[in-house]
């Protein structure tokens, strides 16, 4: 069984990873999301990145979709 140190090691590793792709993505494709308690985003299809939050009118037209 792997110690906690070499799982937090290879955790960081796998979340430069997840940055590196996330930087190199254009972003073209994109929807809203719900990712966490009160926290409704704009989130790339792709790569999972938070691009940033919608608009009021943007929740309502989600929100009736």
């Amino acid at each position: 069984m792997m110690d906690v140190k070499k799982l937090n090691e290879k955790l960081k590793e796998l979340q430069k990873q997840v940055n590196d792709l996330q930087e190199q993505c254009k972003h073209t494709d994109k929807n809203i999301k719900v990712i966490g308690p009160n926290d409704i985003r704009w989130i790339c299809k792709k790569c999972e990145k938070a691009l940033g939050w919608p608009t009021p009118e943007e929740l309502t037209k989600w929100a009736k979709s």
